[in-house]
């Protein structure tokens, strides 16, 4: 009888419950308040539209690590203009992983109008 199938079937299951035990160093997005075009005293339709991303990392199921959140995606956005705020964000999460999530990298992406108070 093949006793590798069920070994990798085990090595799956534990891999599942025991992913990111090792070590994890993770932040995601929950919730994000943007600016409105009301917001912006001089808000125009011409205002350049930003984009940041900030992203984590996982290697094996053991090792993650990163800062996938609105904070870096948003500070990645202003690098150019610290002086500006973002306002009409919209944002997105794009998931990269390769072979059942033995390397995975989600990344959190802000896009914006560029605009000043």
């Amino acid at each position: 009888m093949n006793k590798t199938i069920p070994r990798l079937a085990l090595l799956g299951a534990a891999a599942a419950v025991l992913g990111g035990c090792l070590y994890s160093n993770i932040s995601s997005p929950y919730a994000y308040r943007s600016a409105s075009p009301i917001d912006i005293k001089n808000a125009a339709d011409g205002d350049p539209v930003v984009q940041g991303s900030a992203c984590n990392h996982s290697v094996l199921w053991l090792v993650a690590w990163g800062h996938g959140g609105y904070i870096g995606a948003t500070r990645d956005a202003l690098k150019q203009h610290p002086q500006g705020v973002l306002y009409d964000v919209k944002t997105d999460i794009k998931v990269q992983s390769v072979l059942l999530g033995v390397w995975t990298r989600q990344c959190t992406i802000v896009t914006g109008r560029l605009g000043r108070l």
